[in-house]
């Protein structure tokens, strides 16, 4: 098990969001049962498990948090694809969807 950051590009997570590794081995490394730190845009920061992984993208389960603003998050979770090809930007992701 491994534990990953990602900087998301804004306050939460959406459909469309985009997002990045900032460890560039994320993309061929991240596996099942790894956790994962977002570091959003305004310094506000969510913890998750990577719950399925393939070759497509991963579904994270975001634990419930609390944003910079004062709004309280649910767990959610979401369907990740990675961004672009594997020599473009190997740790670069969006937000695909969010699952029930």
């Amino acid at each position: 098990m491994h534990a990953w950051r990602i900087a998301a590009r804004n306050t939460h997570l959406y459909p469309g969001a985009r997002m990045q590794g900032l460890d560039p081995a994320l993309r061929h490394a991240l596996h099942a049962g790894d956790t994962v730190t977002i570091e959003f845009s305004d310094q506000g920061v969510a913890q998750g498990e990577v719950l399925a992984c393939s070759d497509q993208g991963w579904h994270l389960g975001a634990r419930p948090h609390t944003t910079m603003a004062g709004t309280t998050v649910a767990a959610k979770h979401w369907l990740i694809e990675w961004a672009g090809t594997d020599d473009d930007d190997a740790a670069g992701m969006r937000v695909k969807a969010h699952l029930a």
